[in-house]
C-alpha cells in the first residue's frame, strides 16, 4: 500500500490519538503505522513541531519500543538542515548521523540542467502609503501585470489575506482560490482547474496558451507543497526563508520561461514584539528572511536563480544556515508515548491533548466541520437519524478551532459531537472545542462558500446538505452483518487459519521445536476472538435466529427496515423488486412521539445503495426506510 496523508492525520494516529476518528480504532491505526512501514516525510519546512515528532518516533521504533518488523523513515527537503535528527535520545543511541541522497542520483535527471538554468528575477513590491488597502493594491498590481495565456500566482501567509486579495481582483479576471479551509470536493475542483491549465500550457511547450485569458491563482502555504505548477508571475507575502525558496520554486519551475518575475511584500510590523507572530510565522524568522531576500534581489537579475542562491550561500553562509535550521520545539519522549497506550478518558472526561507534538501551540490548530440538516432545535435520535453516515474525507472542512469558537459565539449557535456511548449527538459549547474534533453544524448556521471555503459568515449557506445521520456506534456490531449466516465454530476455525497464514507471511514461525510466543498469541487470540457471541443474550438478539436450527451463530444477514403507515402490499413488492432473496422477518409496532406505525423487516444479503433507499422511501405509505444496526445490547 501507498498511504498519503497530512501530518495532522498521520502523526496523530502514530501517537495513538487519531484525529477525526473513533477512539475505539485508535490502537488499530497506531499499530499499523508503527510496524513494517517506510515513512517518507516531505516538505519538512512546513511541519513545525511535527518534524521533531517524526524524529523521536523513528528513534522509539528502532531503539525504545523496538518494532517487530522494520519501520524506517526518510526525510525529504531541499531547504532544511538536519539538526532535528540530533535529539538527546538519538545521540545517546547512535542515530544522530544521517545518510543523504548521493549526487549521482540527481545526475540521472535529464531535465535537471534545464531546471537549474531557470531565471527568476526577484524584487520588492512597494505599496502606496495613502492608497487603498494593501490587499487591494496587490490585486490591482496582479490584474495589471497578468498576461494572457499564462499563470499568475499570489501566495499569502494567512487565509484572511488570501480572501481579501481574491475578492479584490476584478471579476473579469479568471481566478481561483486555494486554501486549507475547503471541503475536499470543492478544493479538488479548484485544483483541477489549476492543473488542467498547467497541462494545457505544457502542451504548448511551456509557452503562453494562444487565445486563452490565462489564470490567476490566489493561495496560502498549501501551494508550497504537492502542486506541480510553473507560474509566469509570482506575488508573495514575505515568509521565513525556507518558504521563500519553496514559493520561488513554483515560478518558472520547468526552466522554459526566462521572462519570469516575482514580487514580495512585507506585512506591517509596527507594535509587534520580536517574539510575536506574523500570521503563522514568528516575527524574528520573517525579519531574518527579509535580510536574505534583500541580498538575493540584485543577484537574481544577473544570472540563473541557482547561481544567485549559490552566491548568497557562499557570501552569507552562517545566516543562510541559521535560517534553514528547524526550531527546537516540544517533542515526545518515551514516557509520553507510553502514556498514550491508554485510550480511556482521563479524570476530567477528556483525552490527552497531543497537539503540541503535531502542530505545537499553533493558533490555527484545526477542527473538522461538516454541515447537515434537521427540523428542530436538536438533532433527532435513534431511528429518526436516517441521514447517511458521515464521510469525514469528503464532507469535512478544516477550520481553526478558535475561529469556529468565535463564529459560534457571535451568533449564539452550537456545534454537535457524536457520543459513542449514548449513541446521540451532544451539544458542544464554543469554549469546549478542541483541536482534532469532528463536529456537525446545522446548515443554517452557515459559514461556508463553495467558491471561497470557510468564511464564518452566516450569509454563506450551502444549498444542499444531507439530513443528520449517525456517527460511529459503540454497541453496533456492524462486522457481524456479513450478509449470510455463519456458525460460530466455523468462523473461529476460519479466523485461526487466516491468523496462521498471516504469521507465516511475516515470518512468525515455530523453529527447532521451539514455540514462537508471538505466533501463539496471535493465533490463539484469533481462535477465541468471538467466543463471547455464545452468550445467550447475544444469540437471542440475532434477527430470526429462533427460526434456525443449530448454532450458535457468529455472522448474520443485514436487516432492512421500513416504517409504514399503509399499503404494505405495495411496499413488500418494492422490497422484493430490489432484493429478490430478501427474507421477511417479524413485524414490530413502533411509537415515536404521538405517531404509531408498523415496522416491516427483512434479512437481506447486500446493503441497499443510497439511490435504492431513496426510491424505497418514495413509495406510497413509507414513513422511513433504511438499514438498522444489529444491537445485541452487550459487547461480545
Amino acid at each position: 500500500w501507498v498511504l498519503v496523508g497530512t501530518q495532522d492525520q498521520l502523526l496523530s494516529r502514530a501517537l495513538n490519538r487519531g484525529y477525526a476518528m473513533s477512539r475505539f480504532e485508535w490502537p488499530v491505526h497506531f499499530g499499523l503505522l508503527n510496524q513494517d512501514c517506510h515513512w517518507i516525510i516531505d516538505e519538512v519546512q512546513l511541519m513545525g513541531p511535527g518534524l521533531w515528532t517524526t524524529s523521536q518516533l523513528d528513534w522509539m521504533r528502532r531503539k525504545r519500543f523496538g518494532s517487530l518488523m522494520p519501520c524506517r523513515t526518510t526525510w525529504m527537503s531541499a531547504t532544511v538542515g538536519s539538526a532535528f535528527l540530533e535529539t538527546t535520545d538519538r545521540r545517546r543511541d547512535g542515530l544522530a548521523d544521517v545518510s543523504t541522497l548521493p549526487a549521482a542520483f540527481l545526475e540521472k535527471d535529464s531535465n535537471l540542467e534545464i531546471r537549474l538554468g531557470a531565471i527568476r528575477a526577484v524584487t520588492w513590491f512597494s505599496p502606496t502609503r495613502n492608497g487603498p488597502s494593501l490587499p487591494k493594491q496587490i490585486a490591482e498590481d496582479v490584474g495589471g501585470k497578468h498576461q494572457h495565456g499564462t499563470l499568475s500566482l499570489v501566495v499569502c501567509n494567512t487565509v484572511e489575506t488570501a480572501h481579501e486579495v481574491f475578492q479584490a481582483l476584478a471579476e473579469h479576471h479568471p481566478k481561483i482560490l486555494l486554501t486549507s479551509r475547503f471541503r475536499r470536493q470543492d478544493r479538488e475542483q479548484h485544483e483541477k482547474r489549476l492543473l488542467d491549465f498547467e497541462t494545457g500550457r505544457q502542451k504548448q511547450g511551456g509557452k503562453p496558451i494562444p487565445d486563452d485569458p490565462g489564470l490567476i491563482c490566489v493561495s496560502t502555504q498549501v501551494v508550497e507543497a504537492g502542486v506541480d505548477i510553473s507560474a509566469h508571475r509570482l506575488w508573495s507575502e514575505l515568509p521565513p526563508w525556507p518558504s521563500v525558496i519553496q514559493r520561488l520554486g513554483r515560478l518558472n519551475r520547468d526552466g522554459r520561461d526566462q521572462d519570469a518575475r516575482a514580487w514580495f511584500w512585507t506585512t506591517p510590523t509596527e507594535g509587534r514584539g520580536k517574539h510575536e507572530r506574523i500570521g503563522p510565522y514568528e516575527t524574528a524568522d520573517v525579519a531574518r528572511s527579509k535580510k536574505l531576500l534583500d541580498a538575493l534581489c540584485p543577484r537574481s537579475t544577473d544570472g540563473t536563480f541557482a547561481q544567485a542562491i549559490e552566491q548568497l550561500t557562499r557570501m552569507q553562509t552562517r545566516e543562510v544556515a541559521a535560517a534553514l535550521q528547524p526550531k527546537p520545539t516540544p517533542m515526545p519522549r518515551a514516557l509520553d508515548v507510553h502514556g498514550l497506550f491508554s485510550s480511556e478518558p482521563d479524570v476530567h472526561g477528556g483525552f490527552t491533548d497531543i497537539s503540541a507534538f503535531v502542530r505545537g501551540s499553533d493558533p490555527d490548530a484545526d477542527v473538522a466541520v461538516f454541515w447537515r440538516e434537521w427540523p428542530h432545535d436538536t438533532p433527532p435520535r435513534g431511528d429518526d437519524l436516517d441521514g447517511p453516515d458521515v464521510d469525514l474525507c469528503e464532507e469535512c472542512c478544516p477550520v481553526a478551532f478558535y475561529r469556529l469558537r468565535d463564529s459560534l459565539k457571535a451568533r449564539q449557535a452550537f456545534a454537535w459531537l457524536w457520543n459513542d456511548e449514548t449513541e446521540e449527538w451532544e451539544r458542544v459549547r464554543p469554549d469546549d472545542l478542541r483541536p482534532g474534533m469532528a463536529v456537525m453544524l446545522h446548515r443554517e448556521v452557515g459559514g461556508y462558500s463553495a467558491q471561497v471555503g470557510w468564511t464564518g459568515e452566516k450569509a454563506d449557506i450551502l444549498s444542499v446538505v444531507p439530513p443528520a445521520g449517525r456517527g460511529r456506534m459503540l454497541r453496533d456490531d456492524a462486522r457481524t452483518e456479513t450478509g449470510h449466516w455463519s456458525r460460530l465454530d466455523v468462523h473461529l476455525s476460519d479466523a485461526r487459519e487466516k491468523a496462521q497464514d498471516i504469521c507465516d507471511a511475516i515470518g512468525l514461525r515455530d523453529r527447532d521445536g521451539q514455540v514462537d510466543p508471538l505466533r501463539k498469541a496471535v493465533v490463539e487470540a484469533a481462535a477465541l476472538h468471538d467466543l463471547g457471541k455464545a452468550h445467550p443474550q447475544w444469540q437471542k438478539a440475532l434477527p430470526a435466529v429462533s427460526a434456525l436450527p443449530g448454532g450458535p451463530w457468529a455472522k448474520c444477514p443485514r436487516v432492512l427496515a421500513v416504517d409504514m403507515t399503509s399499503n404494505d402490499g405495495e411496499i413488500r413488492n418494492a422490497v422484493c423488486a430490489l432484493r429478490s432473496d430478501a427474507v421477511a422477518l417479524g413485524e414490530k409496532r413502533q411509537k415515536r412521539g404521538r405517531a404509531e406505525f408498523v415496522r416491516l423487516r427483512w434479512a437481506v444479503g447486500g446493503r441497499l445503495s443510497r439511490v435504492e433507499l431513496d426510491g424505497l422511501r418514495s413509495v406510497n405509505g413509507v414513513r422511513w426506510a433504511g438499514h438498522i444496526p444489529f444491537r445485541p445490547g452487550l459487547r461480545h
